[in-house]
């Protein structure tokens, strides 16, 4: 991303590949004047991290990358004069950049900014004269070099002094946030990450903006921006199209700089769900929280940071305007936000590993699903296979399902995320109601209104929503009954209860903040192979998969805005041969102001921004 870069682990399968520098970074130059040849080794550490030695920088831009607002290092590992190793105890060094100047072979700085330096590193003897001091950096003199995927880079030129014995080496200092896996972090910067993450629980964005300024965003203004963009009854603005990555690429960004108005330290740290398992030290108490609470309403409860963390209240969302062509995305029936469909009465943020009755959902998607996506031929199939292979299983995992209604014999689909996804079809093209208002005790359910089964029959429901075939593929009897239709009917008229991380208010979960960084990366480095050359064959036509999909994610639009209540049962009008705003290549995204400019984007002018370089 333009401000940030991502290092660390990464799956198995593609680790040959990767970006996978972790905390040092190396340069070296070799020149020669008419008489010498020297060579300087460089490196910058971020103090704090072990080395990994990879080559990443070879695919990036810049000889080196420090981080912002934190101590830094600069070392010269190895000066050497034709073969010979020299003693840097004899020479002064100095280091020149972001107009400031720094003396010695290793040298402590910080740098505030993001942004691109030129640098300059001059050994010079130290009975050396005056008329040999260090000159201002002449940009026409920087060193060009030519850049392979693998391999060492070659120096072709290099400006020296007019004296023998002066040592020059020009390099680009990068200056970016560096995104790091979650487990990799020392203890002091997972310990400031989290507690600048509670604090979005507990401010509120008027307190929080009077603190640190108006960067700060709280949680529950991300959980109401991620309802809209998703929650709606036209459409999901968000997901399921050609401006999934772009979203979720923008959110995380957003969030990243509201963690950064408090602490400027701060980068987002993403986890490798491809190569982790339910037994991870990230569901530790005082990280994300436990995985899978053992009883409902499966609230955290693990005596850690997030246990009574309360869903916020929906009383400042409930008025909401029908000409918009939705439904209100953000207060279910208890008055919380939440989907308006997850009649979910609990407090408290829920997990649940298990897909209704189904069984334990505790394999999380692979490095095989990564590397399936990463194979991608073009744009389309890779924005496809990242929304529904990689990052859509790891929600359902950690959010889960549950609720009555579940046995309906025959009926199969009822174990399985079908159910959800087949009843959001049903919800958005009006078929199916949920009640607006419920009580603690009350049967707080979504249904099919008696009227629309009198008037169109179960099996004429189903196949104007294109769900006729769930009966093929999830009825254990196959009869093409009325009684099959109609079970299968009520089967998927109630979603029951969803966990925060499998609904539309999935950002109110903190662990929403860690999954998408490894699909941001991927599709990072995909660009950059593509972009070099290293991907011969590559599409990169804006687009979004395959129509196979359609059978449960609703490809068009349904305009609500006939429709006077939620009590009023006119139905919607749905055109399939749209496509939903948000997704569309010139198309303005719901993300502004990141270089503090007043700056907006299209879907292509963000798709440009977040390139990895």
């Amino acid at each position: 991303i333009l401000l940030s870069v991502f290092i660390s682990i990464v799956c198995i399968l593609l680790l040959v590949n990767f970006i996978n520098q972790n905390k040092q970074h190396k340069l070296s130059v070799y020149s020669s004047t008419d008489s010498l040849s020297y060579t300087i080794n460089i490196e910058s550490l971020s103090p704090g991290y072990e080395t990994i030695e990879l080559d990443s920088l070879q695919i990036l831009p810049w000889d080196i990358i420090a981080e912002p607002a934190r101590n830094q290092q600069l070392i010269i590992t190895s000066f050497l004069i034709e073969d010979d190793t020299i003693d840097l105890s004899d020479y002064i060094v100095t280091w020149s950049f972001n107009n400031q100047v720094y003396k010695g072979e290793s040298i402590e700085f910080i740098v505030n900014e993001v942004g691109i330096y030129d640098a300059i590193v001059t050994i010079d003897p130290i009975k050396k004269s005056k008329s040999h001091a260090l000159r201002s950096i002449n940009p026409d003199s920087l060193i060009t070099k030519k850049r392979k995927l693998k391999g060492d880079f070659d120096i072709n030129s290099v400006d020296l002094m007019s004296t023998s014995q002066s040592f020059e080496l020009y390099f680009t200092l990068a200056v970016k946030y560096i995104r790091r896996e979650i487990k990799t972090l020392t203890d002091e910067d997972r310990i400031n990450y989290f507690n600048a993450l509670s604090l979005t629980y507990e401010l509120n964005d008027e307190e929080g903006q009077k603190l640190y300024g108006s960067k700060y965003h709280s949680a529950a203004y991300f959980a109401a921006k991620h309802l809209l963009g998703a929650g709606r009854t036209d459409c999901d603005h968000w997901h399921d199209g050609a401006g999934f990555m772009n979203n979720h690429i923008a959110i995380i960004l957003e969030l990243e700089q509201s963690l950064q108005a408090i602490d400027p330290s701060i980068s987002a740290p993403y986890w490798e769900y491809g190569y982790d398992t339910i037994d991870s030290e990230i569901f530790d108490p005082d990280w994300y929280g436990e995985f899978s609470p053992a009883s409902l309403p499966y609230a955290i409860a693990d005596g850690g940071r997030w246990d009574g963390v309360a869903v916020p209240d929906g009383s400042p969302y409930k008025e909401w305007d029908l000409s918009t062509g939705s439904l209100n995305p953000f207060v279910n029936a208890y008055g919380m936000m939440r989907a308006p469909w997850n009649n979910n009465p609990s407090n408290f943020i829920s997990r649940h590993n298990k897909t209704y009755g189904g069984s334990d959902s505790t394999n999380f998607p692979g490095c095989e699903n990564f590397e399936d996506c990463f194979n991608s031929e073009t744009l389309a199939d890779l924005n496809f296979c990242l929304n529904g292979n990689t990052h859509g299983p790891i929600h359902v995992y950690i959010g889960g399902t549950w609720g009555e209604g579940d046995s309906i014999d025959g009926i199969t689909v009822l174990n399985s995320i079908f159910k959800l996804l087949s009843f959001k079809y049903l919800w958005r093209m009006g078929f199916t109601r949920c009640p607006s208002s419920c009580s603690l005790g009350d049967d707080c359910r979504c249904s099919v209104p008696d009227e629309y089964i009198d008037t169109y029959g179960a099996k004429g429901i189903l196949q104007k929503t294109g769900l006729d075939w769930l009966i093929t593929n999830y009825t254990s009897d196959y009869g093409d009954s009325d009684v099959d239709y109609y079970n299968m009917l009520r089967g998927i008229e109630d979603p029951g209860v969803a966990g925060e991380m499998f609904s539309s208010a999935a950002s109110y979960d903190p662990l929403f903040w860690g999954i998408h960084g490894a699909t941001e990366r991927l599709y990072g480095y995909k660009r950059i192979l593509v972009d070099q050359g290293d991907e011969e064959i590559f599409d990169s036509t804006w687009g979004f998969g395959a129509d196979t999909y359609r059978q449960v994610v609703l490809h068009g639009i349904c305009d609500w805005s006939n429709v006077k209540d939620v009590s009023d049962l006119t139905l919607p009008s749905c055109s399939f041969d749209e496509e939903c705003p948000g997704h569309g290549e010139d198309e303005t995204i719901d993300f502004s102001n990141f270089l503090n400019t007043g700056d907006t984007y299209t879907n292509s002018e963000f798709f440009a921004f977040s390139h990895p370089w």
